[in-house]
């Protein structure tokens, strides 16, 4: 079993963030995906899953709600995989 964390800075909307969730908890080889939009992390408990196709699919559900002309308008997240001692969801303190 691995463990991959994802830092997601700027990632501010709640409905994608769990959509992102659940996409990645619908991966083959995905045990338990959680996160926090507060701490801006993903944990993601894994056997087998391709590192890089999650981190994909984490680039390709988050977005940031951001002010672009004086309009809401979606902006990217650049995801990272990244240690960020994400522990939500997982029973840690």
């Amino acid at each position: 079993m691995a463990t991959t964390e994802f830092a997601v800075d700027g990632a501010n909307c709640p409905q994608c963030f769990n959509e992102t969730l659940d996409a990645l908890r619908a991966q083959p080889g995905v045990v338990v995906a959680a996160g926090s939009l507060t701490d801006q992390c993903v944990r993601v408990e894994h056997d087998g899953a391709d590192v890089d196709q999650l981190l994909g699919l984490v680039r390709r559900h988050l977005h940031a709600d951001v002010l672009a002309a004086r309009e809401q308008a979606m902006g990217p997240v650049d995801a990272r995989i990244e240690q960020v001692g994400c522990t939500h969801g997982h029973g840690a303190p």
